[in-house]
């Protein structure tokens, strides 16, 4: 058996290493965002509990659970998205900055330099893109909302024939 060239075991033992890291790096990440969600959907029906009942006048059953439920889900998928993705940058964004200082280091200072702009604009359209999706989220729980007193009064609306106006309205909110 011939033997093996020390650079094939160097990266040998680099893709071993990359594997059992991606792996501690899944399970962490997987592990801390159910806690999150756990604790922010414990804390949310704890204040949902507290409230006035002219809250719980105003406010939809269906809109309750789907807060309770989706909302907490959504949060949980971008918060480990985020994460991920903001970890994956950092380390690719040091990375790059240390092969471009040993490449040229006053194209690393050209390019340091004009960073905190693009942080700005990227904060900025953030900022524009969870306004929009609490939007979103809120129209969401509304129409899930009246759906769920459609259906848990679906006698009423078949008794009246008024299939097609709820139909319409839950798509028209």
């Amino acid at each position: 058996m011939t033997r093996l060239h020390p650079i094939g075991v160097k990266l040998l033992f680099s893709y071993a290493a990359q594997a059992v890291l991606t792996f501690l790096y899944i399970t962490f990440l997987s592990v801390m965002g159910e806690r999150i969600a756990t604790d922010l959907r414990m804390t949310l029906f704890e204040r949902l509990l507290h409230q006035d009942m002219s809250f719980y006048d105003s406010t939809l059953t269906g809109e309750l659970n789907a807060r309770l439920s989706a909302d907490v889900q959504e949060f949980k998928s971008s918060l480990k998205l985020t994460l991920a993705q903001g970890l994956k940058t950092f380390t690719q964004t040091g990375g790059c900055m240390i092969s471009l200082f040993m490449i040229s280091p006053k194209m690393t200072m050209i390019t340091m330099t004009s960073m905190p702009l693009v942080i700005v604009i990227g904060t900025v359209f953030g900022s524009l893109l969870r306004k929009l999706s609490r939007r979103s989220q809120a129209q969401n729980a509304i129409a899930a909302a009246v759906a769920d007193e459609a259906f848990a009064n679906i006698r009423t609306v078949r008794a009246f024939a008024m299939e097609n106006q709820e139909i319409a309205f839950v798509f028209d909110i």
